[in-house]
């Protein structure tokens, strides 16, 4: 992708949000089904785990958590990994908890909250695609302008050349 081209001008913001609407987007409504689960069947126990073992993955995660949670944006190594639980209170509410490798809990959160805060943030699939598109330049000024400054150019470029002809042949006459 030509970063430097897309239709979008905030390049590192974006990127995390391109990277990661997706799969914040599937994240919410596994959580939803898991709570949906849960309250039919009226379990004890709820949580759900989801991680990503890819470096760029988790990178793109945590630029788009900084985005829209204002998180620490950390390095990440190729084996780093990142876990969300979904879990449930001793009041009954729903929360959301972010986790390292080395189970270092970074937020943990209501998911209400949560899901609100990401749903501001993610872009649909339209959106991505749009963002992933080329530029399309339809500005006809530019071109005309583009044009024009090709045109100069190549008139002078050709006046260099006959005057270097011109002075080719008359210096080729006087050493006659």
């Amino acid at each position: 992708m030509d970063y430097f081209g897309t239709n979008f001008p905030e390049i590192a913001i974006n990127l995390g949000i391109v990277s990661s609407s997706y799969a914040m987007h599937n994240l919410l409504n596994w959580m939803e089904q898991a709570i949906y689960n849960f309250e039919k069947d009226n379990n004890q126990y709820l949580k759900f785990v989801i991680f990503s073992a890819h470096d760029s993955t988790i990178g793109a995660m945590k630029s788009f958590l900084r985005y829209v949670l204002n998180t620490k944006l950390e390095s990440c190594g190729f084996d780093d990994r990142r876990f969300f639980e979904l879990n449930v209170d001793d009041n009954g509410k729903y929360k959301v908890r972010y986790l390292k490798g080395d189970n270092t809990i970074k937020f943990n959160i209501d998911y209400n909250y949560f899901k609100d805060k990401i749903n501001e943030k993610i872009w649909s699939d339209g959106k991505v695609k749009e963002y992933c598109q080329p530029k399309k330049n339809d500005n006809k000024k530019e071109k005309d302008i583009m044009g024009f400054s090709i045109m100069i150019i190549l008139l002078i470029f050709n006046a260099i050349l006959i005057l270097y002809l011109v002075a080719f042949y008359f210096n080729k006459k006087s050493n006659i």
